[in-house]
Order: C-alpha cells, then sequence, then structure tokens
C-alpha cells in the first residue's frame, strides 16, 4: 500500500448502520432496504479509497490532472438512500441484492498523469 486511507465520515456512516439495523429489527423498514444500505456502506468505503489515491497522487506530485475517475455503480444511485435502478417487481430487482450477487462497478480511468514530471 503506498498511502494510508481514513474515512472522515466513518463514524457517521457505522452509526446510521446500526440505525438501519434497529430500525429493521423493528420492523419499521423492510430487509430489502436493510441490505441495501449495507451495501452502500461497502461502496462508500472503496470510494472514499479512490478520492484518497487521487488526493494523495495530485498533493504530492503537483499534478492536479493527475487521475480523473468515473465511478458508475449498478444498482445504487450514491446518495445515502435505498433507491434502486429497478422499479418494484422488475425481474432484476431482487437480483441486485441476492447475497451471492456482487454489486457491479463501472470504473473508468483516465490517467494523464506524467511520472517523470520534475517539479
Amino acid at each position: 500500500y503506498i498511502i494510508n486511507y481514513n474515512l472522515s465520515n466513518i463514524n457517521l456512516i457505522n452509526t446510521q448502520l446500526k440505525n438501519t439495523k434497529i430500525l429493521y429489527r423493528k420492523g419499521l423498514i423492510s430487509k430489502l432496504d436493510y441490505e441495501k444500505y449495507k451495501r452502500y456502506c461497502i461502496i462508500s468505503r472503496f470510494k472514499n479509497n479512490i478520492d484518497e489515491f487521487i488526493l494523495y497522487f495530485s498533493t504530492n506530485y503537483k499534478d492536479s490532472q493527475s487521475l480523473k475517475i468515473a465511478e458508475n455503480i449498478y444498482g445504487i444511485n450514491g446518495w445515502l438512500t435505498f433507491d434502486l435502478a429497478y422499479i418494484n417487481n422488475h425481474k432484476d430487482f431482487n437480483f441486485l441484492l441476492s447475497p451471492n450477487q456482487p454489486i457491479l462497478l463501472d470504473i473508468q480511468i483516465n490517467d494523464s498523469f506524467n511520472f517523470y514530471k520534475k517539479e
């Protein structure tokens, strides 16, 4: 690993996950909503790692254009929400949240970083 990473909002995410679990146990939200939020937490950690690498290269090498990353998360829109890409009763709705089915990530990387830059 070239850097350490720190999730500045990890306490908030963990607290919200605990609250979501309590709501699920009390029957106020569905198991599907709870599972979606758990997956959101995993994705938020992953996205933070990407952001940390961008920051590392941009600041240490004085190259603000080092990495441009476009992330498309299939199934979750990236915000703190329980919305899926598919409406209820769509044939792929439950498929997205099957325990054996990982969430698909489409990541496009445009790397224009110059490793020989001497600034």
